[in-house]
């Protein structure tokens, strides 16, 4: 069933991992949606080749952190056409007021959201991330907005994105660096934590599915991938790609807590650094989201590489 609500879609941070696949996927559709892109530093910024291919995607340069830029965001462009869908993500530097950007959307007529949110929501909800996603959740329902809110949980990313930061941060990374000898350790509280990693590409087709159709109005959508793996084995698949590569492998290495904040302070700041060892303790040896068993949720649709849980 096609969305009942006309006009032009909005995609906030356009260059990040899941926006981008969600352009991909948007602009591939039969007739493609009018679509306007936002990104903090429009001279920098990496778009899919199709938006060049595409006549009706626009291009701005906006800040959710600067409420001056919200006109260049949310008014009509030269076509004369509202933003009318917006996908929203919460930036890493909360808006000085989400109240305010949501209000000033839906008074230049914003009717719908597909929110990017967390399962953390429900799982962690006392977290630094977690409480963040929780104000924008509020922020929108209050407001009085339709709106899809999307719930993954680990992403399959984190393993790159955040594992191997944490190994260049270690001591012993400096001698591998410089002469390819010495350990590759990575430091972990709880290895055996047990998750189904899901992919960038499927949240983004689902939140297109959000976006083009009316099947998730008013829907928080739950994800994970198919398969449920332990962190350790997760740095398996990492180690199977290097030691096909002839480069050295990286070990796990079991640390206590605080410990374990202390040695990634590089990478995490500590309150973002003690939810993941939060999350992470709760599914030490118990999966985070099972995705053989939908537990007090129906199974809705099954990508190639999600399981959506709709509550």
């Amino acid at each position: 069933m096609a969305s009942r609500i006309p006009g032009k879609i909005l995609i906030i941070g356009a260059t990040g991992a899941v926006a981008s696949q969600l352009t991909k996927t948007l602009l591939s559709l039969p007739n493609p949606p009018p679509l306007r892109l936002s990104t903090r530093r429009k001279t920098d910024a990496v778009f899919p080749a199709c938006v060049q291919d595409i006549f009706n995607v626009e291009v701005v340069q906006a800040d959710l952190t600067d409420p001056s830029t919200y006109p260049a965001l949310f008014n009509p462009g030269a076509d004369g056409v509202n933003i009318t869908k917006l996908f929203l993500y919460a930036p890493p530097t909360p808006p000085p007021s989400v109240k305010e950007l949501i209000a000033y959307a839906k008074n230049a007529g914003v009717q719908y959201i597909t929110f990017l949110s967390s399962y953390g929501v429900r799982f962690v909800p006392d977290g630094y991330i977690a409480h963040h996603h929780g104000i924008h959740e509020d922020a929108i329902k209050n407001a009085g907005i339709k709106h899809t809110f999307l719930r993954p949980g680990t992403f399959a990313s984190n393993a790159v994105n955040f594992f191997i930061p944490m190994v260049k941060a270690q001591p012993g990374y400096g001698e591998y660096a410089a002469n390819g000898q010495g350990k590759l350790v990575l430091p972990l509280p709880f290895p055996g934590m047990l998750c189904a990693p899901v992919a960038e590409k499927d949240i983004a087709d689902v939140a297109a599915v959000a976006l083009s159709t009316d099947r998730l109005v008013d829907q928080v959508v739950e994800l994970c991938g198919t398969r449920v793996l332990s962190i350790e084995q997760q740095v398996e698949v990492i180690n199977r790609v290097r030691r096909e590569e002839g480069k050295v492998e990286i070990e796990v290495l079991g640390v206590g807590e605080d410990e374990w904040v202390a040695k990634v302070a590089g990478v995490l700041p500590e309150p973002v650094a003690r939810e993941f060892m939060n999350w992470w303790r709760k599914c030490d040896g118990v999966v985070e989201m099972d995705p053989s068993i939908p537990s007090r949720s129906r199974l809705v649709r099954q990508h190639a590489g999600a399981s959506v849980l709709l509550y």
